[in-house]
């Protein structure tokens, strides 16, 4: 999923550039610019630390100018060249060890960062928490060759790499946060690297001060720019920036139907701790209480969390064990085990909640959809047909028919689809999107920018900004000679532009 070769919009001799890829903007400076008697070292570090990020391709520099304090260093290898890949996972991060140790909670926060801003791009990509599922079940010597993992993830390239620093320094008048990664992606057939980048975010607050007053607001800016947000936002901008270097490759299909494209923004730093405390004597509570009580209660803790994430299975198992256990509470079970990337055992708890009421539309298109996510599409679609009869309105169950025909190379039964979820909803940016994907490989050029035009300004509504600039970033490369796409462009960029004022 999907964007445009950064080589398409970096200056064009590679080395090392000011270029910021395209909207990035320049680094917050809020440091007071010292008189001469502070002296010049001084002054260049804190003018170094206001600079745009400088980008260097170590395949042409060999190192960064002195006060390239933000530079984002990357190299494509002359594999990737021959034969970019079609699918990228990003494996578990690293970190340093001892007193410069990262909490685990900041390195996964930095791994499923780069995923998001590498998910919006023209290839397949696998789920962190599929990841882990299939690590987990491989053995140790598996999971150290890279060949099985490859094969188990059914994916061809694969990111690791180390998380080198995610902290902050305050020293009074003059804070500093930051987020670094050396990241490198190797095929996992051969082993050969593709991809390597490095990089610190930093984030500068304070300045030195020249009077009272200054000490005064250096002490509250450098304050302020200690707050977790602050480091969310350097591990965004990491990502974003080291992402950028990745060429895009092609367009490729939205591949789920039920699952939105999340927002690309990082993960919270300090995700609430596991926890089971209460649970054993809760769960004995309960099961002396009338199935209906019982129920509600479990239902209740689920919702609220009251338990923490550790206690997620044993409710679920409970819930379905309670004597008349409804079809949804297996349809709860799915959606569980589905995003911690158990796609089978997701499937069977759907298959349940289809035993259990046949005339449940979303208990079919569950079927169907996990059926999918196994790679398994003729199977998937008598469920998805099913779906559509019992709920034809539903643009969700109508997605999942169109991507289920496209998938078996029906390409117009798949438009049809489409055109009929886009009808029912007419801001389903995976309708447009997946239509214009389908018309542009029928050589229909200016239906399918049409159809990405449509994506964008839905992906705009529903506030989902990185699906809509990769239907901009596509609109800009179907432009061209005989299709002037100026407005339309304009359109959406304007439209992005002003989201990002807004903040």
């Amino acid at each position: 999923m999907k964007r445009r070769a950064v080589s398409s919009r970096r200056p064009a001799g590679g080395g090392i550039s000011s270029w910021t890829g395209g909207s990035e903007p320049a680094p917050p400076c809020q440091t007071e610019i010292p008189r001469l008697h502070l002296g010049m070292t001084a002054l260049a570090l804190l003018l170094a630390a206001c600079t745009s990020p400088v980008y260097v391709d170590r395949g042409v520099a060999e190192e960064a100018p002195p006060l390239a304090l933000n530079a984002v260093s990357f190299h494509l290898s002359e594999a990737w060249a021959a034969r970019p890949p079609s699918c990228v996972a990003v494996l578990p991060l690293t970190g340093p060890e001892g007193e410069a140790a990262v909490d685990p909670a900041r390195i996964e926060a930095v791994r499923r960062a780069i995923h998001a801003h590498l998910a919006p791009q023209g290839r397949r990509d696998v789920k962190p928490a599929r990841v882990d599922f299939i690590l987990d079940r491989l053995t140790a010597a598996q999971r150290e060759d890279r060949a099985e993992i490859g094969r188990a993830l059914k994916c061809e390239a694969l990111i690791s790499g180390q998380v080198t620093e995610s902290g902050r320094q305050f020293l009074g008048v003059y804070s500093r946060v930051a987020v670094g990664a050396q990241l490198r992606m190797v095929r996992a057939g051969t082993g050969d690297v593709l991809w390597e980048g490095s990089h610190v975010a930093t984030l500068h607050a304070g300045g030195l001060p020249v009077s009272p007053i200054g000490v005064a607001m250096g002490i509250f800016e450098a304050a302020r720019n200690m707050d977790d947000e602050q480091v969310l936002r350097a591990t965004d901008d990491l990502a974003r920036r080291l992402v950028s270097t990745i060429p895009d490759s092609g367009i490729v299909a939205l591949d789920d139907p039920a699952e939105p494209p999340a927002p690309v923004r990082a993960q919270p730093l300090s995700p609430e701790a596991p926890r089971k405390a209460g649970l054993e004597a809760f769960l004995d509570e309960t099961a002396a209480q009338p199935p209906d009580e019982r129920r509600a209660r479990l239902i209740q803790a689920l919702e609220l969390g009251r338990f923490g994430d550790m206690a997620r299975v044993p409710l679920l198992d409970a819930l379905v064990a309670t004597p008349g256990a409804r079809p949804e509470d297996f349809l709860r079970y799915t959606d569980a085990l589905a995003e911690a990337g158990d796609y089978a055992g997701a499937l069977a708890r759907a298959e349940q909640a289809v035993a259990r009421d046949d005339s449940l539309a979303s208990a079919h298109f569950a079927v169907g959809r996990m059926r999918i996510k196994l790679g398994e599409p003729a199977r998937a679609e008598s469920h998805i047909i099913r779906a559509v009869a019992l709920e034809g309105g539903n643009g969700t169950f109508l997605n999942g028919l169109g991507y289920v025909n496209s998938l078996q190379g029906r390409g117009e039964r798949a438009l049809a689809a489409y055109d009929m979820a886009i009808r029912a909803n007419p801001a389903n940016g995976f309708a447009y999107y997946n239509s214009g994907v389908i018309l542009l490989g029928q050589g229909d050029r200016k239906a399918a920018a049409d159809a990405f035009y449509g994506a964008g300004l839905a992906y705009v509504r529903t506030g989902h900004y990185g699906q809509a600039g990769k239907a901009l970033a596509d609109l800009k490369d179907l432009s061209g000679p005989g299709l002037d796409l100026a407005r339309e462009i304009d359109t959406i960029q304007g439209a992005l532009a002003a989201l990002e004022k807004k903040g």
